[in-house]
């Protein structure tokens, strides 16, 4: 089932950065917490459509030597 977010400003400075909401659905279902990161893709489909791989990856520990 689609789930609509609506973009936001991220800050009063730039017009063209934004930030959206991550779906409760979308959290649950990963079990995303914050300060987990997402990996964004983007490939083109169409003239005016395009697909977003959207990645969980979970916080780094200070263990894990990168």
């Amino acid at each position: 089932m689609p789930d609509t977010t609506t973009l936001q400003k991220a800050s009063s400075i730039s017009e063209r950065s934004l930030r959206t909401t991550v779906p409760v659905m979308i959290t649950r279902h990963f079990k995303l917490k914050a300060g987990d990161m997402l990996q964004w893709e983007i490939k083109a489909k169409k003239k005016d459509e395009f697909e977003i791989i959207v990645t969980p990856m979970k916080k780094r520990s200070v263990n894990d030597g990168k």
